[in-house]
């Protein structure tokens, strides 16, 4: 999943300020398992890997600074 902020520049910020969590609702299951990693191009960005232990819904959270955006998400095969 790509993320973007405004003001966000690839060569100020080698070590990313986003942190992405997620936690299942409605049942127990393990943490989800996530990497962030810069991309170049005409908009620098932030990619984030996700890997979701059980399937289901979860509600992923993106915390860069004081600013929060939350999302929830289905997983399937």
């Amino acid at each position: 999943m790509q993320w973007w902020r405004h003001g966000y520049d690839v060569r100020t910020e080698p070590i990313q300020k986003l942190k992405v969590t997620g936690r299942r609702l409605y049942a127990p299951a393990p943490p989800l398992i996530t990497e962030v990693s810069n991309v170049a191009g005409s908009k620098p960005s932030m990619m984030v890997g996700m890997n979701f232990p059980t399937l289901g819904c979860w509600e992923i959270t993106g915390r860069y600074e004081e600013d929060e955006l939350a999302f929830v998400v289905w997983v399937e095969k």
